[in-house]
């Protein structure tokens, strides 16, 4: 639930995050460890605001995290940890996550360990430092090297051939993957790359430029070798890419040949490019000029009349994007489904463009697109999503009785309680329906299903029964299949006071079946509902012996569970 109160002293509005939200995300294990961090003043806050927080969180190294966070929920989460690829959130994004909770007086930036150095290396005099210094890289003949090289370029007067020569030397090509040896080899680049920018901004804007343009290629090759998980490499991605934009922007260019420029070297699908187009558009007679540069490339790719004989183009997607994103902005629907068109390759790129129409009320455009989509040979998923669209289009072009038959086969052919529900939104839009159609739905959702199918359909007839209030079909039919144990559940809910035993055999079933499945949120599940059955039964006392009869045997049956035992001993003592 959100949290919301004004400080006195501040006024300042404060969020506070779900932390319950922040545990079901993250195991026991990983929350614990993120909770052990923030103890430990392992985080380092840089900001934080009601919508978002970026820390530095102190592990095997350190590590940057951002958490956005929006109606007190984590909405995107960010560390450079190499956990963080593969787990839901990490412990140190659960660090982050508690230390947002933290008191006010917690939450100003936390002085780390890296800026404790800093304010202790402040204190010396320049002679100390140098001394420091000096027993600092003695020590590492990584840093020694660095620094020698630095001093030594330092003096040296660098040719426009030897700045190439000294972006390869920054950016060798080797299979790096070990985090230490990527961590020095990051290091090593940004020293050379720095003296790189010293030197080669001393030249003419032309010629740093496609110095600049060097590096970037290059840069690219070596990421293709190199593992990064650790997010290394982020410093030189920004410093590269500040560079690249500063020097464009001073180049003596007309905004034709610019636009050119983006369109040849950022629009490249198989480069790991390290910006956008959108960095590089900074006027208004630019982003003309680059969108007639789209425009004129679109027009040379020769793509086949025919769909199925596409194949997708990256680029041609590349070059279309920007260009349908001005006829979005322009309200252009029919630039936008031209454009869609073009780079159109199966079924699903036909049918949006049908929706596209239908979803402006042109619902004859529509019809026609639908028809070229049918045309192509559909998978059942799309079969399926045809005939939901052709329902559509029917009523929207007034022919209700057609898109009835349709949406009635689409039922019958495969009964389910969304296929019902479609049935009902489909007779308010239209008022059109077969009189006997709900007896005709429930002989449908209760036929005999196949192997596969029957869970399937149990359930739909368990839903479609209390979707109606049919509460003696409902259990009649609930006690002779096997079905979803939340859907047990609200049926139990909805009987507990005209039918208590058996709503807590409905209740022991749905219960077990929870437990059954074995994660601490199901439990915390399975205790609330137990909760809601203490409370509406707290003066019935035959009722109250039934659920200490149930809570008993939970408690036997599965005493394995030790989480769930140890909520069950929380909870409900006096049952036990």
């Amino acid at each position: 639930m959100l949290l919301l109160h004004f400080l006195d002293e501040h006024k300042w509005l404060k969020v506070i995050l779900d932390i319950e939200e922040v545990k079901a995300q993250a195991s026991d294990t990983i929350f614990k460890k993120g909770e052990q961090l923030l103890a430990k003043n392992k985080v380092a806050v840089k900001s934080r605001d009601i919508h978002s927080i970026i820390a530095k969180v102190s592990g095997q190294f350190v590590y940057q995290v951002k958490l956005e966070i929006d109606n007190a929920l984590i909405t995107n989460a960010q560390c450079s940890c190499p956990a963080f690829s593969y787990q839901s959130i990490c412990k140190h994004c659960v660090a982050t996550a508690l230390a947002f909770n933290a008191k006010d007086d917690q939450c100003l930036e936390v002085e780390d360990d890296e800026q404790k150095i800093r304010r202790f290396l402040l204190n010396k005099t320049p002679e100390q430092l140098v001394e420091q210094l000096m027993d600092f890289v003695l020590e590492d003949p990584a840093k020694y090297k660095r620094l020698l090289f630095q001093v030594e370029a330092a003096t040296k007067i660098y040719s426009s051939s030897e700045l190439k020569k000294l972006v390869t030397k920054a950016l060798p090509l080797k299979n790096i993957w070990q985090y230490d040896e990527v961590l020095a080899y990051f290091q090593q680049a940004e020293a050379v790359l720095q003296v790189f920018y010293e030197h080669a901004s001393q030249l003419p804007t032309q010629e740093y430029f496609s110095l600049l343009n060097i590096a970037f290629t290059r840069f690219d090759k070596a990421l293709e070798r190199v593992d990064d998980s650790a997010g290394y490499r982020f410093n030189i991605v920004e410093q590269l890419s500040e560079q690249l934009k500063d020097t464009f922007g001073q180049l003596d260019w007309s905004d034709k040949k610019k636009a050119q420029w983006i369109v040849d070297n950022i629009f490249d699908p198989f480069e790991m490019s390290i910006t956008s187009s959108a960095d590089f558009l900074v006027t208004d007679s630019l982003n003309a000029a680059f969108l007639e540069c789209c425009q004129a490339e679109v027009e040379l790719i020769e793509v086949p009349a025919d769909f199925s004989k596409r194949e997708h183009n990256w680029r041609l997607s590349s070059l279309i994007q920007p260009l349908l994103n001005q006829a979005v902005n322009n309200g252009d629907v029919h630039k936008q489904a031209k454009l869609l068109a073009i780079q159109a390759t199966d079924i699903k790129d036909l049918i949006e463009i049908s929706k596209l129409y239908l979803e402006h009320d042109d619902e004859f455009n529509a019809e026609d697109w639908l028809l070229k989509a049918n045309k192509l040979p559909a998978r059942s998923h799309e079969k399926k999503e045809l005939q939901q669209l052709q329902i559509r289009v029917d009523v929207a072009l007034g022919k209700k009785e057609q898109a009835w038959v349709i949406a009635w086969q689409c039922f019958i052919t495969e009964p389910s309680f969304q296929g019902y529900l479609q049935l009902e939104r489909h007779i308010l839009l239209t008022g059109s329906f077969d009189p006997d159609y709900l007896s005709k739905v429930e002989q449908g959702l209760l036929k005999k299903p196949g192997k596969q199918g029957n869970a399937y359909h149990s359930d739909a007839a368990l839903e479609y029964y209390l979707h109606h209030n049919h509460l003696a079909k409902a259990a009649h039919w609930a006690n002779s299949h096997e079905v979803d144990c939340y859907l047990l559940m609200k049926l139990a809910l909805r009987i507990v006071d005209s039918e208590p035993k058996q709503a807590i055999v409905f209740c022991q079933r749905s219960i077990s079946h929870m437990v059954i499945l074995g994660t601490n949120q199901v439990y915390a599940e399975a205790i609330s509902y137990l909760s809601k059955f203490v409370t509406l039964w707290n003066d019935r006392a035959q009722e109250q012996g039934l659920l200490k009869i149930l809570i008993k045997d939970l408690y036997l049956k599965f005493k394995a569970k030790r989480n769930f035992i140890k909520l069950l001993d929380e909870q409900f003592s006096e049952y036990l």
